[in-house]
C-alpha cells in the first residue's frame, strides 16, 4: 500500500526533517531503515541518505538529482525510471535492482555493486563506473563496455 504523501514533495520533506544533523556513524536511526517503502514519483532531490537501507522499496520514477546516496543498502529495489543525475552512489549496494530507463547521467557510482541489476535503455552516459561491479547486469554487453564509460 502505498503512502498517503500529499503530494510529490511530501516523502523528501519528511526525511528531511526527520534526518537532521548527520552524525559520524552515519545515518540517524529514524532513517536507518526505510526497507520495502514506496517512495515512488516522490521528489528525493539532494537528499542526504548516506548508509540507508532500502531495501527491496519501490523508487520507480523517483527524482534523485544529486541526492547522496554513499554506502546505501538499494539492493532488490524498484528505480525504474528513476532519475539518478549526479547522485552519489559510491560503493552502495544496488545487487538485483531493477534500473531500467534510469537515468544515471553522470552518477557516481565508484565501488557500486550493480551485480545482477536490470540496467536495460539506462541512460549511463558520463557515469563513473570505475571499480563498480558489473557481474551479470542486464544487458550483457554492459560489463563489456564498462572500459567506454568514466
Amino acid at each position: 500500500m502505498k503512502p498517503d504523501w500529499g503530494d510529490e514533495f511530501g516523502a523528501g520533506n519528511l526525511i528531511h526533517r526527520l534526518r537532521g544533523q548527520r552524525h559520524w556513524n552515519g545515518a540517524p536511526v529514524a532513517l536507518a531503515c526505510l526497507r520495502f517503502l514506496d517512495l515512488s514519483d516522490q521528489v528525493l532531490f539532494g537528499q542526504e541518505l548516506y548508509r540507508v537501507d532500502l531495501g527491496g522499496a519501490n523508487l520507480g520514477g523517483a527524482i534523485f538529482v544529486g541526492a547522496f546516496l554513499m554506502s546505501a543498502s538499494l539492493g532488490h529495489v524498484n528505480l525504474e525510471r528513476a532519475d539518478l543525475r549526479h547522485a552519489h552512489l559510491e560503493d552502495a549496494h544496488i545487487e538485483g535492482a531493477n534500473l531500467e530507463g534510469a537515468n544515471l547521467r553522470d552518477a557516481h557510482l565508484e565501488g557500486a555493486n550493480l551485480k545482477g541489476a536490470n540496467l536495460r535503455d539506462a541512460n549511463l552516459e558520463g557515469a563513473n563506473l570505475q571499480r563498480a561491479k558489473l557481474e551479470d547486469a542486464m544487458p550483457p554487453s554492459l560489463a563489456r563496455n564498462k572500459k567506454r564509460m568514466k
